[in-house]
């Protein structure tokens, strides 16, 4: 047992090879982190209730290279300028539209267990305040409905799982960034 303490108490004496290999193995792990990852931070509510605002994720930016994205996957995705968080409901081949706020890919009704709500959006006034019921005075909510859409040989269609209030629509397979590890 006093052997066991005294270890403790001694300084650890490394040698400046010790040194190096440590810093080489952080390198090597750093370097490997930034081209295999990415770190961001969530910006609004339109992954709710999965992702919430400020919500942190590693996205792999490799996961693709050796497959294809599939349905329900989460991705980072750009969207012109913007980067976007969606889940892939519409894959390469499929026909999506959206009647009265719901989902038809390949003219089946698009049901999973992430979208709570119809595709809709919010009516607002002149003053961009929402236009509530006179009856209960909650917000009015407009149901979408989108032309059919098919999709080429490289393009998804993409939707956020809070579908009252999130981008919708198609992006190019070279838009995608990466999958969101962990989900």
């Amino acid at each position: 047992m006093k052997k066991v303490l005294n270890f403790f108490k001694k300084p650890f004496r490394t040698s400046p090879f010790t040194k190096v290999s440590v810093l080489l193995l952080l390198l090597s792990f750093l370097i490997l982190l930034n081209n295999h990852y990415k770190i961001f931070k969530i910006d609004g509510q339109s992954m709710h209730d999965t992702l919430g605002d400020g919500d942190v994720v590693l996205v792999n930016k490799q996961f693709y290279d050796g497959e294809l994205p599939r349905r329900g996957d989460v991705v980072v995705c750009l969207s012109g300028d913007e980067i976007l968080i969606k889940r892939i409901i519409g894959t390469p081949g499929d026909t999506v539209e959206i009647i009265e706020g719901y989902i038809i890919v390949n003219g089946n009704l698009y049901e999973d267990e992430f979208g709570e709500y119809e595709v809709s959006f919010e009516l607002l006034n002149d003053d961009g305040e929402p236009i509530r019921s006179w009856a209960d005075g909650e917000p009015l909510y407009f149901l979408v409905n989108e032309a059919e859409v098919h999709l080429g040989s490289k393009e998804y269609w993409v939707i956020g799982d809070n579908r009252a209030v999130s981008w919708y629509g198609k992006i190019d397979e070279n838009d995608i960034l990466g999958k969101v590890y962990g989900l």
